[in-house]
């Protein structure tokens, strides 16, 4: 039902890997293909839950999310990465995490660009730790999530001097007003309801050479209960009301 929802409100959607296994119990992927071009909608990534460790790789699960990738002809692969062992610096726990990376780059199709997820809970939380791994693997590409960042208290300054096309999403979302070290998952709350300057971060974004894809995603119970489709309403109506103050 959310796939004729978004159609009202845009040309490109983010997947979400358990709704599609849902999708498949009872249907063809080819059915899905048809339900997505009926509603003019173009899938650009699948959100999942699957980490990247750093002391193991699970070949058989990314090939699996590859599969599903390439049948729907989506240009882009998510990496989650996994948090830092104990007994790991950072150097060597970051140094086993690009090989990991690397060795989803041997399996990758040509035509799938690999994104890095920036999560406040991982081993890359941060965007200054994300542009180090870029160093390593130039072609990668990163998932800004406002909320981590926010959780993260990164300086705004680290994107200056960079090339912030490398940022091909970000996840729109605010976070309640209580102390940050507080603050999971459970506290995001709509873009503007919360205390993260979200237009004054987008601006600077942009400044610096973002100009990709920006996915309102919020993560909070209440809000599942809410009717579908007037939730769809008040979540769109308010990220593009912070949109209009920046592009």
């Amino acid at each position: 039902e959310e796939i004729p929802l978004a159609k009202e409100f845009c040309r490109f959607i983010e997947l979400d890997e358990n709704k599609i296994k849902i999708f498949l119990k009872e249907k063809s992927i080819k059915e899905l293909i048809k339900t997505l071009e009926e509603n003019s909608l173009k899938p650009i990534l699948i959100n999942h839950n699957i980490k990247l460790e750093i002391e193991s790789f699970d070949e058989e699960k990314w090939r699996e999310l590859l599969d599903v990738s390439l049948s729907l002809n989506i240009p882009f692969l998510l990496v989650n990465p996994g948090k830092k062992p104990e007994w790991l610096s950072f150097n060597l726990a970051s140094s086993a995490f690009s090989q990991n990376l690397k060795r989803l780059l041997s399996i990758l199709p040509p035509d799938i660009t690999l994104t890095l997820r920036i999560d406040a809970f991982s081993l890359i939380n941060t965007f200054g730790k994300a542009w180090k791994v870029l160093k390593e693997i130039p072609n990668l590409t990163f998932l800004l999530d406002t909320f981590h960042l926010y959780i993260s208290n990164e300086e705004i300054d680290v994107f200056r001097e960079k090339d912030l096309s490398k940022i091909m999403f970000i996840h729109l979302k605010d976070a309640e007003n209580i102390p940050r070290y507080y603050l999971k998952e459970s506290n995001q709350v709509l873009p503007g309801d919360g205390v993260i300057p979200l237009t004054n971060l987008l601006f600077q974004l942009k400044e610096n050479g973002f100009n990709n894809f920006i996915v309102p995603e919020i993560r909070r119970l209440e809000y599942e209960k809410l009717d579908p489709k007037e939730f769809s309403k008040i979540l769109f109506t308010k990220t593009k009301s912070i949109l209009s103050y920046v592009f």
